[in-house]
């Protein structure tokens, strides 16, 4: 049960946190990189957060932008375990990958 409470907390979380970034004024810079090069986009991937995802590519956000390691968000969801066309479908890469 205590699981379950913590992913409900975190979905909420993510699901604020999408809405910030969607509702956002002041312009954002989605592409930024902190002291390991990884960028929002690299965290929304890195935990599943769908909904941050999407607002995060909506928003400009690159799935090719490198960490430290040269691993971009792409690669970052391959390896999850996701097949490159799941990835590419969930991620909207169609425009995001040249």
């Amino acid at each position: 049960n205590n699981n379950n409470n913590n992913n409900n907390n975190n979905n909420n979380n993510n699901n604020n946190t999408a809405r910030y970034i969607a509702r956002s004024a002041a312009p954002l810079d989605v592409n930024c990189q902190d002291f390991l090069k990884w960028t929002p986009l690299h965290y929304a991937v890195d935990h599943a957060s769908m909904a941050c995802v999407k607002a995060l590519l909506r928003s400009g956000a690159s799935a090719t932008v490198e960490d430290d390691f040269h691993v971009t968000p792409y690669a970052l969801a391959l390896d999850h375990g996701h097949t490159p066309a799941h990835v590419a479908t969930l991620l909207g890469l169609h425009h995001n990958l040249q």
